[in-house]
């Protein structure tokens, strides 16, 4: 009985023992091709790995944290697979010296990468960075620290973040002078800030909250006000790891952006040219709330009339801004549509103007292919589309379609 149970088990394990024994040869000789080409005294760099020291934070908490600040750290390593640095061993692969085509060099330089090389790892830049976001995450006593781990060339880099309390907000007040035009536009978003008090502090929040306040202001004719123009104060000196937090407008703000702008004329350029951006409003005439310079006559008014948003004297607004571009845009009869708006003299009143290039009126475009039937028949098939934009001047696509095969 022992005698079959032995036969028995050669037959049966030994080729996975072989496969097992050749997978793991191959491994090793993988690892070494990553390394044996390094110049002297260089070593490959493998990666990084974040480690939060705080028992206060949860464990879900803290990997997200984790995660977080690795995506931060630069350089990324060589791309791998399975442990396998795949794009270093096509590097590696040949020597493409001076060549600048031809397969070696597509190998080398266009399915491989060169090492990245522990030498162009700065440790106190990632250092920094670490310490950098975890305190724009309300850690403002964060501390950073760095080791390697090195084994045959290859090192990684091991950061340990040492974050202190998280600060959260005790008060948010919108420190504006009310009586101003911007001030009070300003004071009307308060109700739907993001700054909330109990929340944690958040750096990406407050810029949030800048983005916000500008959008709600260009909805109200503000046209050149910016995010920029918003400052938001910290002041941590409150206790108990709590901030209060103070938005206010810069007294730089320019004079420009304190001023709600209305629509003076729209003007409509239909054949605009890029090689030639002049235009001369002196060529449009009124139809409708706008004016349309077409001296040759190619496009209805009428075309445009539902796609023109903005009438004189209407307070400039982002959304109508927006919509108009992207209908224009969808007319399919035009390859570029830009809009500018032009202050008028010393008035806040802006002209807009709608620049749009057409697409050639007529093309022709020829398809071949190969076709098989439900018979088993192959051949070949010609289809020819015809187009002719704004048939008849109103942005109508017309489409005529021939095919023939054998």
């Amino acid at each position: 009985m022992m005698k079959n149970n032995t036969s028995l088990f050669r037959p049966i394990y030994y080729p996975a023992i072989k496969t097992i024994v050749g997978l793991l040869f191959f491994l090793t000789m993988v690892g070494c091709s990553a390394t044996r080409k390094l110049p002297a005294n260089e070593k490959l760099y493998i990666g990084a790995k974040v480690r939060i020291d705080d028992e206060d934070i949860k464990a879900k908490k803290e990997k997200a944290l984790e995660n977080e600040l690795e995506a931060l750290v630069r350089p990324k390593p060589n791309k791998a697979f399975l442990g396998i640095r795949y794009k270093l061993l096509f590097y590696n692969m040949v020597d493409s010296v001076g060549q600048k085509k031809g397969l070696k060099h597509f190998i080398k330089n266009k399915l491989g990468e060169p090492p990245v090389l522990f030498s162009d790892v700065s440790l106190e830049a990632n250092e920094e960075i670490i310490c950098n976001r975890l305190e724009n995450r309300g850690y403002f006593d964060t501390r950073c620290s760095s080791d390697i781990e090195e084994r045959d060339r290859k090192v990684k880099v091991v950061y340990t973040a040492k974050p202190g309390p998280q600060y959260h907000i005790r008060k948010v007040d919108f420190r504006v002078d009310s009586t101003s035009v911007l001030g009070g536009a300003v004071k009307e978003t308060q109700d739907h800030t993001f700054l909330k008090p109990e929340d944690s502090y958040d750096l990406d929040i407050i810029k949030a909250e800048r983005d916000r306040i500008d959008a709600r202001l260009k909805e109200t004719g503000f046209y050149y006000f910016s995010p920029n123009d918003i400052l938001v104060q910290v002041d941590s000196t409150v206790g108990g790891n709590q901030v209060d937090l103070f938005v206010r407008l810069k007294d730089s703000t320019p004079t420009k952006a304190r001023k709600v702008y209305t629509i003076n004329n729209t003007y409509i350029f239909p054949d605009y040219s890029i090689s030639d951006d002049t235009v001369d409003i002196g060529q449009a005439e009124k139809h409708y709330n706008f004016y349309i310079a077409d001296p040759e006559d190619k496009w209805k008014p009428l075309t445009f009339e539902h796609f023109v948003y903005f009438n004189p004297g209407d307070v400039y607004n982002r959304t109508d801004h927006n919509v108009a571009i992207s209908n224009m845009v969808s007319m399919g009869a035009f390859k570029f549509v830009k809009n500018k708006f032009v202050e008028t003299g010393d008035s806040a009143r802006l002209n807009v103007f709608y620049l749009m290039t057409p697409f050639p009126k007529k093309s022709i475009r020829a398809e071949v292919s190969g076709r098989k039937t439900d018979a088993d028949f192959t051949g070949t098939e010609l289809t020819l589309n015809w187009r002719n934009r704004s048939t008849f001047r109103g942005a109508e696509l017309l489409t005529l379609s021939g095919y023939t095969g054998y």
